[in-house]
């Protein structure tokens, strides 16, 4: 009787170095308030995508008819900033709100409490990197703990930083040379949204490779 092994690679795989990396950035702003600043710059060498805001009008004053943001941005033929305020609901309701499209802002670019209300606490919500890191396709990923459960091939795959993405599985039967893309493969979100549980069918042969890609989300 013939006993068949099966062995699951836990790959590093890094197309690109990860530089500083991306971290959540929540930038808390007031029009009221003596200790919290009313703007934010972004630090130079950087890049911020806002994603979210929540504003909390001053008490006492009336609510603004529309949710807005308001930022500063550098023109790119010279050094001057031009101020932008953008409506991305049309009521206000309080409470966070997502943009609909997320901003990118780059550094030496500012945040700013909105114009069309007093507000006591102004909160954006984003992701700062560096700016090489944000045109990098490919984003570093790791797969640990290994194993095998239910005829699946299984192992945890961390990736690097917190930008959208989509999670590509490849398998091998012969060589580390020979990676195609799994059809069998399963990719499963955790709590965190930096790791995901992948999978692939164990199959029939006597050994079995895989190995995770990540690539960003535009």
């Amino acid at each position: 009787m013939t006993t068949k092994k099966y062995y699951l690679l836990a790959l590093l795989l890094s197309v690109i170095p990860c530089y500083g990396g991306a971290q959540q950035w929540n930038v808390f702003l007031s029009g009221t308030s003596s200790t919290t600043p009313s703007s934010y710059t972004i630090p130079s060498g950087k890049v911020y995508i806002l994603e979210a805001v929540h504003l909390i009008k001053a008490s006492g004053t009336p609510s603004p008819s529309t949710t807005q943001i308001r930022v500063s941005r550098k023109a790119n033929n010279g050094s001057f900033a031009a101020y932008f305020t953008i409506t991305i609901k049309d009521t206000f309701e309080g409470g966070t709100v997502w943009l609909p499209n997320k901003l990118r802002l780059k550094g030496g670019e500012r945040l700013y409490i909105p114009t069309n209300a007093s507000y006591g606490a102004c909160r954006y919500f984003g992701i700062l990197m560096d700016e090489a890191d944000l045109y990098a396709a490919n984003l570093p990923v790791e797969l640990i703990n290994p194993r095998l459960s239910g005829g699946k091939l299984m192992a945890d795959a961390k990736v690097a930083s917190p930008r959208p993405h989509k999670i590509i599985i490849q398998s091998a039967t012969t060589d580390l040379s020979a990676f195609i893309y799994d059809p069998t493969g399963e990719t499963t979100p955790t709590a965190d949204p930096r790791t995901s549980v992948v999978s692939v069918d164990q199959g029939a042969v006597g050994k079995k490779f895989i190995r995770v890609m990540a690539k960003t989300r535009k």
